[in-house]
């Protein structure tokens, strides 16, 4: 019996021990869009943590994960956008994808740099200036996002 107890915790502290980080958040983003979306870029998937410090049982931690897609399966042209999805471990070690984060929404037609932290992500790319064909942007444009507020950050 004593062997058996000793076993179970060793495989709980054992599970424990991994920590949920960037690449586990894009992960889950990524199962999470396969059920909300179509034409899915598989290479899109960024995450950054924007709250949390560094602590054994990841609990407050948030990530978000930049991703193209289109989301609802509309089809048509471009119906691929940027989207971004909030990943939160509400409880020990449960990460969970907050479907009812609404993310910034921008004129983003091409992302071509995503980082983040303190609460805030920051976006780089390109949108349309209204003077180029259509899936041509060349308008280059930065956003900050604050993930709390949810408003941009002037």
């Amino acid at each position: 019996m004593k062997k058996i107890t000793a076993f179970i915790g060793c495989l709980a502290a054992c599970a424990g021990a991994h920590a949920f980080n960037e690449s586990d958040a894009a992960k889950l983003v990524q199962s999470y869009a396969k059920t909300v979306a179509c034409a899915l870029e598989e290479t899109t998937y960024q995450a950054v943590k924007v709250t949390g410090a560094p602590r054994v049982d990841d609990m407050g931690d948030r990530y978000v994960v930049f991703w193209m897609g289109d989301i609802g399966c509309l089809g048509g042209s471009a119906t691929v956008t940027p989207n971004f999805s909030l990943v939160e471990t509400l409880t020990v070690n449960t990460p969970l994808v907050s479907v009812g984060f609404k993310g910034p929404v921008t004129g983003l037609v091409t992302v071509t740099k995503f980082s983040g932290g303190n609460g805030v992500i920051s976006m780089e790319g390109l949108e349309f200036s209204g003077k180029e064909q259509t899936r041509i942007p060349s308008k280059k444009v930065k956003y900050i996002f604050n993930v709390d507020t949810g408003k941009f950050v002037k």
